[in-house]
């Protein structure tokens, strides 16, 4: 798969950088035609993708459990564990003694 990818793009860049430093390529007869072809050639490699990567005998990749669901269940049990804390705080014995008293409790 990445040979074939080097093998489409590496005429392009073989011609970009050989005009970045021999300024009479670009005054050549025949420098943009070969440009050309090289372009089409370059830009043909997203037509292979599909045959490459959808070749049946090859079999499929195992799957992989999604790592961001741990870091969801991380931070769903610390959410949790900060509700049952602000729960505790709030209707735990020192606020009932405060609201029984007829003062407001608050942030």
């Amino acid at each position: 798969m990445v040979s074939i990818f080097v093998c489409c793009w590496l005429p392009l860049n073989v011609i970009n950088v050989t005009n970045e430093y021999v300024s009479l390529l670009y005054e050549s007869r025949y420098f943009l035609l070969t440009f050309f072809a090289a372009h089409v050639v370059a830009m043909s490699s997203t037509v292979y993708n599909p045959f490459l990567y959808a070749d049946p005998t090859r079999p499929a990749p195992p799957r992989r459990k999604p790592r961001l669901s741990c870091v969801r269940a991380c931070v769903r049990d610390a959410q949790f564990e900060h509700w049952n804390k602000l729960r505790e705080i709030w209707t735990g014995p020192a606020a009932r003694r405060v609201r029984g008293a007829g003062r407001l409790v608050g942030w």
